[in-house]
């Protein structure tokens, strides 16, 4: 029972996460005051926010990840095998696992703005590892 409040919170969290990406693929700038804080903080270097339909690609990649833990827990699917759901969940919980470490590496650190570093540092990191174990907890269950 709660392997699947962790699969229904890993749920939530990755679609608040696209979500955001949306609002940002329309123009939206919170948490920024101005697009190029926005891109200081939530993208880390350059001067130009992504475009709608790359924002669209990650929601959309968001969203698919958000659908494992529900598809194992609660729709029990017969289009695909328990097995294949966990190959799919453990790999994505390694995409997510290497954001949240290599956000913490000083050579990654130094190519950023430091208003993205504090950030990376006290959430952006964390998330993705919490993310992460979410998802070996739910491929594991």
């Amino acid at each position: 029972m709660l392997i699947q409040y962790v699969g229904f919170i890993t749920f939530l969290i990755l679609n608040i996460l696209s979500a955001l990406h949306i609002y940002w693929g329309f123009g939206g700038i919170w948490p920024g005051n101005n697009k190029q804080d926005l891109v200081d903080k939530v993208f880390g270097r350059g001067d130009k926010m992504p475009k709608f339909f790359e924002c669209i690609i990650v929601a959309f990649a968001l969203t698919l990840t958000s659908l494992l833990p529900i598809l194992k827990f609660f729709i029990q699917s017969k289009f695909i095998s328990i097995f294949a759901l966990n190959m799919i969940t453990i790999f994505i919980m390694f995409v997510f696992m290497s954001r949240g470490i290599l956000g913490y590496l000083p050579i990654i650190e130094r190519q950023m703005n430091p208003k993205f570093v504090r950030l990376n540092r006290i959430l952006y990191s964390p998330l993705c590892l919490y993310i992460s174990f979410c998802l070996f907890i739910v491929a594991l269950s």
